[in-house]
């Protein structure tokens, strides 16, 4: 009878073994997320698809990284900063790293990591579209200039401080270019890597047949924080193919939705800003459009309620200035809503705008033809065609179309070949200097030739006051300014759409296009409570 007992209690045992070995299974959270690109790069410097950006920023982590829910930067690689006023207008920045921080194969991390990465991206020999985000770093120009990489005003005095110096006041350092994917460090044997050798909360476990797959990387100092124990990133460009994926099971999370799909959500749902505005570039240097009220006439003639309408007004919104929704002033506030609209979209006024329009016109001389340049794509078609119709019709202008591919289009943009041309500005930062500064005399992507002694003043204002209040105030006269003279005209503003599995919750955004799933956790429907993944 003893060895009866003693064998069930053994098959007890056994049996509750098995079974906290199915919860345990149960529990571990993997994840899948259908993104809309291919990545070309994950290279940190050269990233510029929403699709690199977030794969980045599991690979990779910066000195600060996004808090939980996404609203703040917190401490990162780098444990603490200090910030000191140098008493001539230009700020140091002190960031201490944390102790025995390393790369995914073992390597040593240190602050040395982060100089060559960056003087690597402000240097012009590295060819990054993403340089400009370290424009506020003294040395920049000099370095953009050719003068040489080392001119960027970052040290590491030693292994685990690295120090950065700016030319003027900048808000927004540390909790957004100290975030951002493009800034992450990285190390001059492996910037070339098939795989990348990488320090953040993931690294890859393998990249083939269009996917990419994550792991946790064992030495990150704060995985206890993290959800999924592993990532895969799913490559389709085909939205009607992603959107598939997601309903079909396939996907936990989908990064931009049909128009059917946004369509099927409720009234109440919106998307979330995108910091990319649709925008017609006037050349200062052609004569078709030299005279300001014509150019003003361009601008206020537009039915941009009609071109959101026309390729869809629930992810695209009327342009109300160039800075776009979403985008926050000094003192933290949404700037668009603290300034109000720099541009009457209201459909009680549009015939008004018209007539205005017209009006401006009288007396200008005939500049001749004017011909719109633009990437040929299905919305860029919808979109030129409207104007066309609307210049030719409401102001009596001739406007010929001139569709070309990306490549095409940049090179008549560096060129200066071109009268107005239809153009994406992406914001690189979260602040209204990243939609104003490119206007300045002589910035890089400032195609349109503008200068204005006026708005210069403005910018170096800015970047000198250490009043938040008097510095909004100059960015709102500074976005007022560009748009009366006409060089920049506002269209819509791109946004944001995507889905996450209703079980999951914790979904983290940068705004800028990179989404940080670390975090996700599953949540209890019934109760609303998180469940430890």
């Amino acid at each position: 009878m003893r060895q009866i007992r003693r064998a069930a209690a053994l098959l007890l045992a056994l049996l509750l073994v098995l079974t906290m070995a199915g919860c345990g299974s149960e529990k571990t959270l993997t994840l899948t997320a259908a993104m809309p690109e291919v990545p070309a790069t994950l290279d940190p410097a050269m990233v510029t698809t929403d699709t690199e950006k977030t794969v980045v920023l599991h690979l990779y982590e910066n000195l600060m990284k996004l808090s939980s829910g996404g609203s703040r930067a917190v401490a990162g690689q780098a444990s603490s900063y200090e910030k000191t006023d140098n008493g001539d207008g230009m700020e140091t920045y002190t960031f201490r790293l944390r102790s025995s921080l390393t790369w995914s194969d073992g390597t040593p991390l240190t602050a040395a990591d982060f100089v060559y990465a960056w003087q690597r991206l402000a240097d012009p020999a590295t060819g990054s579209p993403n340089a400009s985000l370290l424009r506020m770093v003294a040395g920049y120009d000099r370095v953009r200039a050719g003068e040489g990489a080392e001119n960027l005003a970052v040290s590491a005095p030693d292994e685990r401080t690295f120090v950065v110096t700016l030319s003027g006041h900048c808000p927004y350092f540390a909790e957004s270019v100290c975030v951002a994917p493009e800034t992450m460090p990285a190390r001059a044997d492996a910037v070339q890597s098939v795989l990348p050798v990488t320090n953040g909360a993931y690294e890859v476990s393998s990249w083939e047949d269009g996917q990419l797959v994550a792991v946790q990387r064992r030495a990150y100092y704060d995985s206890r924080r993290l959800g999924a124990q592993s990532l895969t990133f799913l490559f389709e460009t085909d939205a009607d193919a992603r959107q598939q994926l997601f309903e079909d099971g396939k996907a936990d999370f989908l990064l931009g939705l049909t128009e059917q799909a946004v369509e099927r959500r409720s009234d109440s749902w919106s998307a979330e800003p995108g910091f990319r505005v649709a925008a017609l570039l006037v050349n200062q240097l052609a004569e078709a459009t030299g005279e300001e009220p014509l150019r003003q006439a361009l601008s206020l003639s537009i039915d941009r309620n009609a071109l959101t309408d026309a390729i869809g007004a629930r992810t695209h919104l009327s342009a109300q200035g160039l800075v776009p929704t979403g985008v926050r002033n000094t003192a933290g506030e949404e700037f668009r809503t603290v300034t109000g609209p720099v541009i009457d979209n209201l459909p009680e006024h549009r015939e008004q705008n018209l007539r205005q329009a017209a009006k401006l016109l009288e007396g200008v001389a005939d500049g001749g033809a004017i011909e719109l340049l633009y990437e040929q794509t299905d919305e860029n078609e919808t979109v030129m065609h409207q104007l066309q119709q609307t210049w030719q019709d409401g102001l009596s202008l001739t406007v010929t179309l001139r569709g070309v591919s990306a490549d095409e289009l940049q090179q008549s943009l560096q060129r200066g070949e071109f009268t107005v041309a239809a153009v994406t500005l992406r914001g690189e930062y979260n602040d209204p200097t990243a939609f104003l500064e490119t206007w300045t005399g002589g910035a890089e992507g400032n195609w349109g030739n503008f200068y204005s002694s006026a708005y210069d003043t403005l910018l170096r204002v800015v970047h000198a006051s250490g009043d938040d209040t008097a510095r909004d105030a100059y960015l709102e006269d500074a976005e007022a300014l560009l748009l009366e003279k006409g060089y920049v005209i506002p269209l819509y503003e791109y946004t944001r759409t995507w889905q996450l599995r209703d079980h999951l919750a914790g979904l983290a955004a940068d705004h800028m296009g990179g989404y940080w799933l670390g975090g996700i956790q599953r949540v209890n429907l019934n109760q609303s409570k998180e469940v430890d993944a």
